[in-house]
């Protein structure tokens, strides 16, 4: 990566059923200058608020270990 990476991860949760099942969709995009045009995909579906918050996780964790440097407060 050259440094200037970005990307936007937007996550969409919603309850179905009359609020009895928890649905979300995580989905993301490549901000970065040389990714122009390129379009959005899905990084996970969930049914429990423990499974999304898992799944942005594993996406901050995918996005970070295309960083050249550690950021700070990095574990």
């Amino acid at each position: 990566m050259d440094g200037n990476g970005s990307a936007a991860l937007v996550v969409r949760v919603w309850l179905e059923d009359g609020a009895d099942s928890f649905r979300g969709r995580l989905t993301s995009i490549d901000t970065s200058p040389a990714a122009a045009g390129a379009g959005a995909a899905t990084v996970a579906l969930v049914s429990s608020p423990r499974d999304a918050v898992e799944a942005v996780r594993v996406w901050l964790a995918g996005f970070l270990g295309d960083a050249a440097s550690t950021i700070d407060g990095d574990e």
